[in-house]
């Protein structure tokens, strides 16, 4: 849901200019051009320290690459870097990934499925970022690079849409957007897709197939980077794991701050795996929100991927490549209204009839 479409476009082709530091700006880290002296980010409750490992004050530097920007661009990044709520974002969510890096022992033991999440970013050092055309995120060595249009889409998105931020604030928003992006496609890297070609081998392989699986890996993406930033939350409130408390941190980062994200990068399609990918988004947060919301544990392990019929009569979903549900009769007509709100990305009301579904399925 919140990967960048890829293209044919190569980036970087020479890694060591790549690497320059030329045309970088500081924005976060020491000797930082822009003033980092913020406020903390909100927490309901104080920062606890983390029990049973150290954690360092060093924050990963984060650089806003300047060099061959268009004007436009150029001009968007200025006034949005100006700006306190973004730059202590950038703060927040430099925070994360080094607390991530730091934390990795205890999350691994917790979950070892955080391990695709954590693995490729253990040797990062640096985020710059740049204009990597429609990459996510271009890792060379100890630098990634972060996609400069996703960052300045997400701001604005924090800056200008409060309403669909709450509980939130706009810093505190954007902080977890951004860890939330970085985390789900550096899981890809993981997955053995970090690059267009890796893509576009899958697809070649068979067409059908390829293409499913891509999406059950986007979704699988989206639940482990949530997953692991939602416990990474609970560390930091609690200092050590709670299980409600992280189920709640769950639920708004996967109802509140996702959706949000999901406003700002879906656009109408009518291909069917960009419709499944949303829907299975959509049948997740119907289950992570009906248990927040009936205090019982939130019983997912991993993704849901919705397949349907061509005469949209059966729905089937699995969860971790296995079948869950398996071509149980549905009512083609609420099917295809799902369809049609989600082309006109009307998530809410899809949603809905997404729960009606979902209610009457066998579990």
């Amino acid at each position: 849901m919140f990967s960048q479409d890829n293209s044919s476009h190569s980036w970087a082709k020479d890694s060591s200019n790549s690497l320059k530091r030329k045309g970088l700006l500081r924005l976060v880290g020491e000797n930082s051009h822009i003033s980092t002296q913020l406020p903390p980010c909100r927490l309901r409750s104080p920062t606890l320290p983390f029990s049973g490992e150290s954690v360092s004050t060093a924050v990963l530097p984060i650089d806003a690459q300047l060099d061959n920007l268009d004007e436009a661009s150029r001009l968007h990044l200025t006034r949005l870097i100006k700006d306190h709520r973004v730059i202590n974002a950038l703060n927040h969510f430099a925070d994360n990934i080094s607390r991530l890096k730091e934390q990795r022992q205890r999350l691994t033991r917790l979950d070892a499925c955080t391990k695709d999440v954590l693995r490729p970013m253990l040797d990062i050092k640096h985020i710059v970022i740049a204009d990597i055309q429609d990459r996510g995120i271009v890792v060379e060595r100890t630098i990634a690079y972060l996609n400069l249009n996703v960052f300045l889409k997400l701001a604005d998105f924090a800056l200008q849409d409060r309403m669909h931020l709450e509980p939130y604030s706009s810093d505190d928003w954007l902080s977890l957007a951004l860890s939330i992006y970085f985390l789900h496609e550096i899981t890809h890297i993981s997955q053995g897709i970090p690059r267009h070609e890796d893509v576009q081998a899958i697809k070649s392989i068979n067409q059908t197939s390829g293409i499913r699986l891509l999406v059950e890996l986007d979704l699988r993406s989206d639940y482990l980077a949530a997953r692991t930033l939602s416990i990474l939350e609970t560390f930091r409130e609690n200092g050590s794991y709670n299980g409600s408390l992280y189920e709640e941190h769950f639920y708004l980062i996967w109802c509140k701050v996702c959706r949000g994200m999901l406003k700002t990068f879906s656009k109408p399609s009518s291909r069917e795996d960009k419709i499944r990918r949303i829907f299975g988004y959509l049948l997740m947060s119907c289950v992570i929100k009906n248990s927040y919301l009936h205090r019982s544990p939130i019983k997912l392990s991993g993704e849901l991927l919705p397949d349907w019929t061509p005469d949209l009569k059966s729905l089937s979903i699995s969860t971790n490549r296995q079948p869950w549900i398996t071509r149980e009769s549905v009512d083609p007509i609420k099917m295809q209204e799902i369809q049609c709100l989600i082309l006109e990305a009307q998530y809410d009301d899809a949603e809905e009839k997404i729960a009606n579904i979902w209610r009457n399925l066998p579990k």
